[in-house]
């Protein structure tokens, strides 16, 4: 994904945890390495991946596929795990994928 900057944006999720960041933006998939280096979301996808029932480690959270909402709210819903890696998509509009 391509990065827009929405800096100080503050988001109140749904999970309930509050976001500072630039956003994700939609309606793209996008791994967690990916919103991570958008921002703070590293709490907002270890509770997703909680609410999933999957692992919190390292591996899982950066290599999680999230969808950004396209109302630039900078939510994002868990689809799944990628256990061969999660790889960018090529641009900006473009969806990350798992490999």
């Amino acid at each position: 994904m391509h990065l827009t900057t929405l800096a100080g944006l503050c988001v109140l999720s749904s999970s309930g945890l509050l976001v500072v960041a630039n956003n994700c933006y939609g309606p793209y998939n996008w791994c967690g390495w990916d919103l991570m280096k958008a921002g703070n979301y590293e709490g907002y996808i270890k509770q997703q991946l909680r609410s999933a029932a999957m692992p919190t480690d390292d591996f899982t959270v950066k290599n999680s596929l999230f969808f950004c909402h396209p109302d630039n709210s900078g939510e994002a819903d868990f689809i799944g795990t990628c256990p061969n890696g999660c790889v960018y998509g090529g641009g900006k509009n473009t969806n990350d994928r798992c490999a």
